[in-house]
């Protein structure tokens, strides 16, 4: 896998980066909340040194073939007009959904890092030949992560002072073995990556639970010979955009068991220039609980 690269100028060796990790909007299901993403994104925008890493299944893209189709699923807004009007917008969910999250990611798609995809944006790809994903990040000019991507994360002074310093994120929606319906289950989930590639940052979305923890890994040291040791590393799960729970809308995953979670966001602040050499004394987390 070979990695992507995204380039930070600092003014000074104080300045801060925040990097936010987003996914499972599902938009264009019945309980999706959309001012989850509209508080997010405001905040975005207004704070110059803020970023975002989208991890996927932006859209619910559940159309009648699929298995986890539910009547209860669909917005109202999509069984509103006539008969033909309905059938119409049924009929082009997926591309018509494209297009309204392009026009909500637009004016914060020059902020984003890296964009992956998830299983929704996937089974669309697979079945019906359409890749939603490269279509939106070739029209919002965002960095394409496919399937899975690592980024090194170049932090660069301005001016005479030409210092540098990276960090490596391994940016995945789907962990390996799926969901987990025990908090064991999504911890192992979450912390698979580090057994695919060495990265300072993990971040995972799919499996809706909203968690970060620090945890000691193997790595090997870029020293001559290199050798083993244990390192501290970051890992993030997302939370999803929908309302659990919500009266009279029981989704699949409702019906399936999974539980939900509060709409938890993760500042992931770094300070690459920060004195000290190991990761954790130059990042940060944040939990940033947005309450609609």
């Amino acid at each position: 896998m070979k990695p992507l690269e995204y380039y930070f100028e600092l003014n000074s060796r104080s300045d801060e980066i925040i990097i936010i990790p987003y996914g499972d909007v599902h938009k264009g299901k019945s309980n999706h909340n959309p001012e989850l993403l509209r508080r997010l994104f405001r905040y975005v925008k207004e704070n110059d040194n803020v970023y975002l890493v989208d991890l996927g299944d932006l859209s619910d893209n559940i159309s009648f073939s699929d298995k986890r189709f539910s009547v209860n699923a669909i917005p109202d807004e999509l069984l509103e007009g006539s008969p033909k009007e309905i059938k119409e917008k049924l009929g082009n969910i997926y591309m018509n959904g494209l297009q309204e999250l392009k026009k909500i990611i637009a004016p914060v798609a020059d902020k984003h890092i890296v964009s992956v995809y998830g299983n929704h944006e996937s089974k669309v790809k697979r079945i019906h030949h359409i890749n939603l994903h490269s279509m939106l990040c070739d029209d919002l000019d965002i960095q394409n992560g496919g399937l899975a991507c690592i980024v090194n994360l170049v932090f660069r002074m301005k001016g005479k002072n030409k210092a540098s310093k990276v960090l490596r994120m391994y940016v995945k929606h789907r962990p390996k073995g799926g969901v987990g319906k025990t908090a064991g289950a999504k911890y192992n989930a979450i912390t698979y990556g580090s057994q695919l590639v060495d990265a300072d940052i993990y971040l995972t979305g799919h499996i809706h639970q909203p968690c970060h923890e620090w945890k000691l890994i193997n790595s090997t040291t870029t020293s001559h010979p290199p050798k083993m040791k244990k390192i501290k590393k970051l890992f993030i799960s997302v939370a999803s955009h929908t309302d659990c729970m919500k009266d009279g809308d029981e989704s699949y995953e409702e019906e399936a068991n999974y539980s939900g979670s509060l709409f938890l966001i993760h500042k992931i602040r770094i300070k690459p220039f920060q004195g000290g050499l190991t990761t954790e004394t130059r990042i940060s987390v944040e939990e940033w609980e947005i309450v609609t």
